[in-house]
């Protein structure tokens, strides 16, 4: 591997152990990935049970680590089926009075729904060319398997530490936050969670979150419209049956419009003469709504050839032309909420899901609103912007922004150790994603995903997309969505530093994070 700089005798000794460890159990990692990603475990809170309140996917991917946690040897803990823990040391003896003291790796085995677009099945993993392919393999089951796999290397040396460790793994970070709430609400927080669920270095800041309903009147053609899967995944397909019209007329029309955009739609006649009725599907590019870049929302690009073309009448005319214009860029120009800030960057904004109800459209946008913006301004443009056709905003659920300071000692901890892995000069970094650092107090995100514009300059190899993965898609919440086992190994190694120098002048409680906004 690459030579580690800025470490002790000691360090480096520990990292050409993981280094040689992580080696020998590579394709165990790649099996134990694939298992848990051929687990459809999709949260699903809508009919919950006991010790089952996310649905049967995230029940079954939380029983398989705890028999696998039980086959290494480690004890665990089930906190309901909100989520579940694996401890270090492997035995009680001695610890029970330190576990208020614990650093927590926190995770989570939920994942989005599949989507659209996969060239394969999404939960059929597979690995080729050094990566993994299925739905949850970069967000987060490889950071699960690395954090369950620190604790077997751990255990395999008798690495002694100051404070115990656990992984702590959710089943609603996908959704609600509500498997960590709980948690920390029933069971107590733990004294230093690390969130392994973010871009390296280490993230500090993290854009407030609203979730927002924004309803608006609709005629007939949009009464049954439907499209997404995920209020934070950017839609990949979009379709609507427009009654009444022939495919010879809407294709005639189409040829008159930007063929940039008539490309990404499909015209198919499903019947004859003014009494038939023609679908209209278009195509787009998915993504993570708080990582648009490179996306493309299929509903706008529906609505936009539909406002061009004058396809639709009447309030679906006027609730098409204001999809149009609302989703024309992910970052909020089309609804007056742009704003960007050196904190945390730009505000991005997502149609997840929309769906017709009677003679309403209901648009559930995704909002990731900049550290220094305000949730109030922000539901203010919206409303004006609803109300200007006749709608209304309905439920609307607001995450504050996230913030430490990027001087506060964890952090300069953390970076040191990525720096001495990586063979850079890092930076603190901000994000759009919500973490469940948003309710844990004191936590600190810290990788494990590279980022190339956040990572400059490593001297360490960091994958490239692979060529068998078509562009645009390979992103987590995206078709196709990868991760590469020689990034998961620089995560393990970096984790090994990280961790253990954290634990070493971790000594008192710490100060907390911030809420802003």
């Amino acid at each position: 591997m690459t030579a580690p700089v800025n470490v002790s005798d000691e360090e480096r000794v520990l990292l050409d152990d993981a280094d040689e460890w992580f080696d020998a159990h590579r394709q165990e990692l790649v099996t134990e990935l694939s298992d848990l990603v051929n687990i459809a475990s999709v949260s699903d809170d809508s009919a919950p049970e006991p010790g089952s309140p996310y649905g049967v996917g995230v029940r079954a991917v939380f029983d398989h680590v705890l028999r696998r946690a039980a086959d290494w040897g480690f004890r665990s803990t089930d906190f309901n089926g909100y989520a579940i823990d694996v401890r270090y040391p492997a035995s009680d003896e001695g610890t029970e009075e330190r576990w208020d003291n614990d650093i927590a790796l926190v995770s989570h085995l939920d994942v989005v729904p599949e989507g659209d677009g996969w060239d394969w099945p999404a939960f059929e993993a597979f690995e080729k060319e050094g990566v993994v392919v299925g739905r949850g393999t970069a967000d987060n089951k490889g950071a699960a398997i690395v954090d369950l796999f620190l604790l077997r290397f751990f255990n395999s040396r008798r690495h002694g530490f100051r404070h115990p460790l656990r992984v702590l793994l959710g089943g609603a970070e996908e959704t609600t936050l509500g498997d960590m709430t709980y948690v920390v609400g029933n069971h107590g927080a733990p004294f230093q969670a690390v969130v392994t669920d973010s871009p390296f270095p280490v993230n500090n800041a993290q854009k407030g979150h609203l979730d927002v309903d924004v309803i608006i009147p609709a005629g007939p053609e949009l009464s049954g419209f439907s499209a997404g899967v995920s209020y934070n995944s950017v839609p990949g397909h979009a379709a609507i049956t427009l009654h009444g019209v022939n495919a010879g007329h809407v294709n005639e029309v189409l040829n008159t419009l930007d063929p940039e955009l008539v490309r990404r739609i499909k015209v198919s006649g499903l019947g004859g003469g003014l009494d038939g009725s023609v679908e209209l599907s278009a195509t787009g590019i998915t993504g993570h709504a708080a990582f648009p870049e490179g996306s493309l929302n299929a509903v706008w690009v529906l609505f936009e050839t539909l406002d061009q073309a004058a396809l639709l009448n009447g309030a679906d005319a006027t609730a098409g032309a204001a999809l149009a214009e609302w989703l024309r860029t992910p970052y909020g120009d089309g609804t007056s909420i742009a704003y960007s800030d050196d904190v945390s960057g730009r505000t991005t904004q997502n149609a997840g899901i929309v769906r017709g109800q009677g003679d309403e459209l209901v648009v559930h946008f995704d909002i990731r609103y900049a550290v220094t913006q305000s949730a109030t301004s922000v539901l203010s443009e919206l409303a004006n912007h609803a109300e200007r056709i006749g709608g209304r905003l309905g439920e609307v659920n607001d995450s504050s922004p996230y913030f430490v300071d990027a001087d506060d000692p964890r952090i300069r901890q953390l970076l040191g150790s990525f720096d001495a892995v990586m063979g850079t000069h890092a930076k603190a970094i901000s994000m759009g994603g919500g973490t469940h650092a948003r309710v844990i107090p004191n936590a600190i995100n810290f990788g494990p995903g590279f980022i190339r514009g956040y990572v400059e300059g490593a001297t360490r190899a960091i994958a490239s997309p692979p060529d068998f993965i078509a562009e645009g898609k390979g992103t987590p919440h995206g078709a196709d969505e990868w991760v590469s086992i020689e990034d998961l190994k620089s995560a393990f190694l970096i984790y090994v530093l990280g961790i253990t120098r954290l634990d070493r002048t971790l000594q008192v409680p710490v100060s907390g994070t911030t809420p802003l906004g």
